[in-house]
């Protein structure tokens, strides 16, 4: 389609990185990294929609800071692909049902989770650099 000159200007790339149906099946960050590395291959800008666990709030205070660690891996992982233009957390708050139901950067009651702190330390690394 891109070199079919239908005018695609970039890529939106929906990664949703949990076990389930209609997920992208998690993997090692390596895997991530090249499949990244495939999609930039068109040359053209790749913006990421990203979705995984963020914890259910009720997790003790050290398995939540395990997740935040998780998050900020996969988020240095994608970040640092040159064709990446930007990630769009698809998941603002925790709801009480569905495939994602836990992975918002806010629980239920719109409480940041240690994610949402991870998150914003990276951005400000990422301001300073």
């Amino acid at each position: 389609m891109v070199r079919a000159d239908l005018g695609i200007n970039g890529i939106g790339l929906e990664i949703n990185w949990q076990p389930g149906a209609g997920n992208t099946q998690p993997r090692d960050l390596v895997a991530l990294s090249q499949q990244l590395d495939s999609w930039s291959t068109l040359q053209l800008p790749v913006l990421v929609f990203l979705t995984t666990p963020t914890g259910s709030g009720s997790e003790g205070e050290t398995q939540e800071a395990g997740v935040a660690n998780r998050v900020e891996q996969l988020m240095k992982v994608i970040l640092s692909r040159p064709g990446i233009q930007a990630v769009v957390w698809n998941q603002l708050q925790d709801t009480t049902q569905g495939p994602r139901c836990s992975s918002g950067l806010l629980d239920q009651r719109g409480t940041q989770k240690p994610v949402m702190q991870a998150i914003q330390s990276l951005g400000q690394q990422l301001k300073t650099s």
